[in-house]
């Protein structure tokens, strides 16, 4: 009887084995999806990053701009 039980049981591993393989094309595409999804928000973070990113460096040039035309203003006056 140890046989049959070890034969019923390398169906049964066989059968999930084909019913596994049968359904890897569903494995692949689920993969592929989840990898574009993951791959689109990494791409919203960076454009994200990359605007914030901007504004401050738009912002600091700004400052920095009418503080050296400022301190310009200020060395004119005194060479008057």
């Amino acid at each position: 009887m140890p046989s049959l039980a070890r034969a019923q049981s390398d169906i049964f591993s066989s059968r999930d084995s084909i019913n596994t393989i049968m359904e890897f094309h569903r494995y692949v595409e689920t993969a592929d999806n989840l990898q574009k999804l993951e791959t689109g928000k990494i791409q919203e973070f960076v454009t994200t990053e990359l605007q914030r990113q901007n504004q401050i460096a738009n912002e600091t040039k700004v400052a920095c701009e009418a503080k050296l035309h400022e301190l310009q203003n200020t060395l004119e006056k005194v060479r008057e």
